[in-house]
């Protein structure tokens, strides 16, 4: 049994446990249930004409690239030849070449030329290829196998009424991706590890937490007398929700999220977020802070600043900071094990890993899992604050 194997593969009556839930590499459970679902890996802007990228997500590599057509496509990592990186290969028209002996593949994954062989060898060889959509802003793949669902689409983010959309592909977070689907779902944690940012725009009250499950996954109610917060977790891993205002947005966000596994202990956070700006506000792209991001976080850890001295001004800055000194104080990994001990202010993370664990039992017994789908007419997030 390798690093990638789960125990079910050799009890028929196996039982699925929250400790099935972190590891994501082809072969595990979790990893054969993600692979029924579309994800984002990367920008539609990283993947230029005549030019290759390399990505890995779910402890898999992946080349991308972009024929002279503008057609993206995406094959395996390795050429099967002698296992060197494709991506460093070149791009010629719609097919990319081997640079070490040649081989050449087109989009689908079959050989078209070995230069140093026989035509009837190339008609052989055939390496995989996977199913690739272009959608606000992101590359999204299917890693299954068999004809991919529907990509979901989120109205909310297409109406360009609803103000400037920006997409953005953050750094890696060194921690598994569970532990950022949890915290997308856990509405107390805004008092206190945000308690400063949510208490200034209006939502300081500790909420009554209830979490409904719906077709599209769970429903995250935080009622306070100013008013409901409602966010929703859309099975497997994305959350929409609204968020205060920041640089020159005039009123809430709605923010889309994927937390997506680049391998078992890191992940990648894709934000796509749509906000009224101020009148005369610069068209410009976001600009990406996530590293800078991910190293304040880590000099705050080890004791080199104080999270006080990060500027609530600052809260493109600060919100992600506070978010990811609590995920990576869980370790790695974390233990869902004696080492918690939960309350009635978890209902979300409870719900959250019961249906987890009832999908991944689905898998286990061979039956068709839920496939989630987002209403056609979008959802309205509300933040709490009176609106």
């Amino acid at each position: 049994m390798n690093e990638h194997t789960s125990a079910f593969d050799a009890q028929s009556s196996y039982k699925v446990t929250d400790l099935d839930l972190h590891a994501t590499g082809p072969g595990t459970l979790a990893g054969r249930y993600l692979r029924m679902f579309w994800h984002p890996i990367c920008l539609v802007s990283e993947v230029e004409v005549g030019r290759t990228r390399r990505e890995q997500i779910m402890s898999e590599f992946v080349t991308l690239y972009r024929g002279q057509s503008g057609t993206l496509y995406a094959v395996a990592d390795r050429c099967p030849h002698r296992g060197v990186q494709l991506s460093v290969g070149w791009v010629q028209g719609e097919e990319i070449r081997c640079f070490y002996h040649g081989w050449k593949f087109n989009g689908s994954g079959q050989c078209t030329e070995m230069p140093a062989e026989t035509p009837a060898y190339a008609a052989k060889m055939c390496i995989r290829h996977y199913q690739v959509k272009e959608y606000l802003g992101f590359v999204f793949i299917y890693l299954g196998e068999g004809a991919p669902p529907e990509l979901p689409r989120y109205p909310e983010l297409e109406d360009e009424n609803a103000g400037v959309l920006e997409s953005l592909a953050r750094a890696p977070l060194p921690c598994n991706y569970f532990q950022r689907l949890e915290n997308n779902i856990d509405q107390v944690h805004v008092n206190f590890a945000h308690g400063d940012v949510f208490g200034a725009a209006g939502v300081g009250e500790i909420p009554e937490y209830i979490i409904e499950q719906a077709e599209f996954g769970l429903r995250a109610i935080g009622k306070r007398s100013s008013g409901d917060r409602i966010t929703y977790y859309h099975m497997p891993t994305a959350g929409v929700m609204a968020v205060p205002p920041v640089g020159d947005e005039v009123d809430w966000a709605t923010l889309v999220v994927w937390r997506v596994p680049v391998d078992d202990h890191t992940n990648r956070s894709f934000n796509v977020r749509r906000a009224k700006k101020k009148p005369g506000s610069p068209a410009k792209p976001a600009k990406d802070r996530s590293a800078e991001q991910v190293a304040v976080s880590l000099d705050i850890m080890a004791g080199r600043r104080k999270l006080e001295d990060v500027s609530l001004q600052d809260r493109e800055l600060l919100v992600p900071v506070q978010d990811n000194i609590a995920l990576l104080g869980q370790g790695a990994i974390a233990d869902r094990g004696e080492a918690e001990n939960l309350g009635r202010s978890d209902a979300g993370i409870i719900a959250l890993r019961r249906l987890w664990r009832q999908e991944l039992q689905k898998v286990v017994e061979g039956q068709p899992v839920l496939q989630w789908p987002w209403p056609k007419s979008g959802m309205k997030v509300t933040s709490g604050a009176g609106g």
